[in-house]
């Protein structure tokens, strides 16, 4: 291969590392040569394990080599993707499976199978002993992690409208599908997709007409008795359906015998009296955990995870490692796979996520995700008070599982956009609209048909599991992405893996807890960053299934998901509320969607939330359009965030249960103005606002803490109001409570935020 000197020109051979080869004979060979590295295409039937941290090691070298070479040399894109080293789909899968594995759950008790023969224990364990002690080398799932992310970062450098090269493109379809193998499609309702409001329903024509009945013990027949009987009654003026079976990327599969509920017409999934649904977060081969004293030094670990196990007997550590995969789930895995033999492959005694996300039981994507956030709300728990909180293996596993998910939706964002604006067969400038183009196009029964039946995109497998229409899931998305938050529940999310187990009931920090010290690191609050960018994405898709039926004004999909998310919103603590919306322009997908559809996130959210906690509907006339002049913005702004009632209505109001609701509540109120407000400065500047509103600002900055503190003043226990209201404040705290000059105000001041853009423009 030729190497590249910085006295090359761009130009010249620099650009062709491949001159000897053609170049997808040269990617080829490539692909296969990193599978050399683990050796993972054996064709013997046993379960192949690979434990042995040497050959990790030098792959990650192998495929980090890309991106040093590339940061050198710029961001030239010619020279990246002639030097991308392109990893085949098997190779990715593990990758994947190293990024979501907690560095202290990568231990062994088998041998490894390395350059074609079986290895012993001890010999594993003497290459596992020497990675954990080099002081220079990053845990696999980071390296992995990273590698991932800069394929990724690649991938999203394009223009849109602009076709990826041809490495790049490669490695999209293979990410592509290695993510279509790893969340599987449940069954949805193949329908034909409408442009009607989901909450629109019109009489049928004729009500004694059988053809126009539903019915609905076909709910329950076999496969093959539903695929009969619809033949029959077929109507033959329906619409010739579009067979997307040879679709490419398409990974479609069948579940038999799957019943699943509709998220729509059901009670809430997380009531006690829902078996069907609680069991989908049961996790697999619960074994009761036993906690003899006989094992320490035998486990190979990888960053010392062994001294978590001193308490575990070794007959259980066996038996955990030698759990073996039924023949008939290895068929049910194969069947739905794009390569079976990952379903022989095991990383650390365990199998790859792919095919454990697969396996015939409800746990899935989402179910993973709900176990991510009950770490981050266990690991905050423990951060009020333990010593060495960032030790524990609720936290570890919360990070892990945070990077991979994070990446798996980036990733779906960027495909959304991306599959969008091939089916629009459009050669349009970064900035051009996705949804104006859609809207105006002549197809949009065809484009909303791919986007509920196409596997090409990631957001209907990950939606589809959800339930059994393509649309209806806002409200099982808002439930599960609010999963923890301190807000007890029902159920309890159960681990991926039955090793992660192990390491919550043997972890060291909380058997040993030391001295009770809290910190102000939160990992709900880092949890926030994520939450919304599942919900920004999943936002943007449910854009595209709106009604343009201006005449029956029916409630839009997004109207749905927004009304669901504020509600959500309003129940949890404000530190939580206040990081959701500081994840706005910063997270890591801001560089993916356009800055317009994320903007109307935002003020569609606050829009919802000021008319929910004033309950005045005036709120909806006063918030501008984003389609409004800079002139028209700033008065709508200087006449909303003036009007003294909208604070009022908070202070005025008699139901609060107690000072801690009452303050949740101003608070978050003050937030969403505030946030609204700096927004909206920020875009069009102050040269646009009146020549006294500084001096406004100032009055209303005051106003708001006077009406504060007299709502204290009021519901002091010396107050003669206070048979009026649900709680009383006792003289000390109403002292502490009151806002004087020289205590701090716990809400932003406007002025603040004008001095700040005035800084700005300097």
């Amino acid at each position: 291969m030729l190497e590249l000197h910085k006295s090359d020109p761009i130009d010249g051979p620099s650009l062709n590392p491949h001159l000897l080869f053609e170049k997808p004979t040269f990617d080829k060979v490539q692909s296969e040569l990193l599978e050399f590295f683990l050796d993972v295409t054996g064709t013997g039937e046993e379960i192949r394990n690979f434990n042995n941290t040497k050959p990790f090691d030098e792959l990650l070298y192998h495929l980090e080599t890309s991106f040093t070479r590339n940061y050198e040399y710029g961001e030239n894109k010619e020279i990246i993707d002639s030097y991308l080293k392109i990893p085949s789909v098997v190779v990715l899968h593990l990758l994947l499976t190293l990024a979501s594995r907690c560095p202290r759950s990568n231990w062994t008790k088998r041998g490894s199978f390395f350059e074609g023969i079986q290895s012993t224990h001890e010999y594993v364990q003497t290459f596992n002993h020497e990675y954990d002690n080099c002081v220079y080398k990053p845990p696999l799932k980071d390296r992995s992690l990273y590698i991932l992310q800069k394929y990724l970062d690649v991938i999203c450098s394009i223009n849109r409208g602009e076709e990826l090269k041809s490495s790049t493109l490669q490695i999209y379809k293979n990410l592509l599908t290695v993510l279509n193998d790893t969340i599987i499609r449940r069954p949805s309702i193949n329908t034909r997709p409408q442009l009607k409001s989901p909450t629109k329903r019109k009489k049928p024509s004729n009500v004694s007409s059988k053809s126009n009945k539903i019915d609905i013990t076909s709910m329950f027949k076999s496969k093959s008795q539903r695929t009969k009987a619809d033949s029959d009654t077929n109507d033959k003026d329906d619409e010739p359906q579009e067979d997307f079976s040879r679709l490419k990327y398409s990974n479609m599969t069948d579940f038999n015998d799957e019943v699943i509920s509709n998220s729509e017409d059901e009670e809430d999934i997380l009531g006690t009296d829902m078996v069907e649904e609680i069991l989908k977060y049961k996790g697999m081969n619960q074994t009761p955990l036993k906690t003899e004293k006989a094992f320490q030094d035998s486990i190979s670990s990888n960053n010392k995870a062994s001294v978590l196990f001193q308490s575990m007997s070794e007959n259980y550590i066996s038996e955990v490692s030698d759990l073996k995969m039924p023949a008939s789930n290895n068929l049910f895995i194969s069947s739905r796979i794009s390569n079976p033999s990952i379903a022989k492959i095991n990383l650390f005694d365990e199998e790859l996520l792919a095919i454990s996300l697969n396996r015939p039981k409800r746990y899935n994507l989402w179910s993973l995700m709900q176990w991510m956030f009950s770490c981050a709300d266990k690991s905050t728990k423990y951060q009020k008070y333990l010593f060495d909180s960032a030790g524990t293996s609720y936290h570890s596993l919360y990070l892990t599982y945070k990077g991979v998910l994070q990446f798996i939706f980036k990733f779906t964002a960027f495909n959304f956009l991306y599959e969008l604006n091939n089916l629009l067969n459009s050669s349009a400038s970064p900035g051009d609209d996705l949804i104006e183009r859609f809207e105006n196009s002549t197809r949009q029964t065809q484009l909303l048909s791919c986007m509920n039946n196409d596997n090409r995109f990631l957001l209907l497998l990950i939606v589809t599991q959800l339930g059994i229409s393509p649309n209806d899931w806002h409200d099982r998305a808002v439930e599960y992405l609010f999963t923890g938050l301190e807000i007890p529940s029902s159920y309890e999310p159960q681990p991926c893996y039955e090793r992660e187990k192990l390491l919550i009931k043997q972890d060291s920090s909380l058997i040993n807890k030391g001295k009770g010290t809290a910190i102000e690191y939160d990992d709900n609050v880092d949890s926030m960053g994520f939450r919304y960018e599942a919900l920004l994405i999943l936002y943007i898709r449910s854009l595209f299934f709106d009604s343009n039926d201006i005449e029956d004004k029916p409630t839009a999909y997004s109207d749905q998901f927004i009304k669901l998310l504020g509600n959500a919103l309003l129940k949890i603590k404000f530190k939580y509320f206040e990081a959701f919306f500081k994840a706005h322009g910063n997270n890591s997908i801001s560089v993916i969607i356009p800055k317009k559809y994320e903007k109307k996130f935002i003020f569609s959210l606050i829009d919802y939330l000021i008319t929910e906690i004033t309950k005045l509907v005036e709120i909806y006339d006063i918030l501008p359009n984003l389609d409004e002049s800079s002139e028209e913005i700033a008065k709508s702004v200087e006449f909303f965030i003036l009007e003294e009632y909208i604070y009022q209505s908070v202070t005025d109001d008699v139901t609060h249960e107690s000072w801690e609701s009452f303050k949740c509540i101003w608070l978050k109120l003050n937030f969403l103005i505030a946030t609204y407000f700096y927004y909206q400065i920020m875009d069009i500047g102050l040269n646009d606002f009146s020549s006294d509103f500084i001096d406004k600002i100032k009055k209303l900055d005051n106003f708001r803490i006077d009406l504060y503190n007299a709502f204290i003043e009021k519901h002091s226990s010396k107050s003669t109001f206070h048979d009026d209201y649900n709680f009383m404040i006792d003289e000390k705290d109403k002292d502490r409570y009151l806002i004087t000059d020289t205590s701090e105000v716990p809400w932003v001041n406007f002025k603040l935020l004008v001095d700040l853009k005035m800084a700005s423009q300097k």
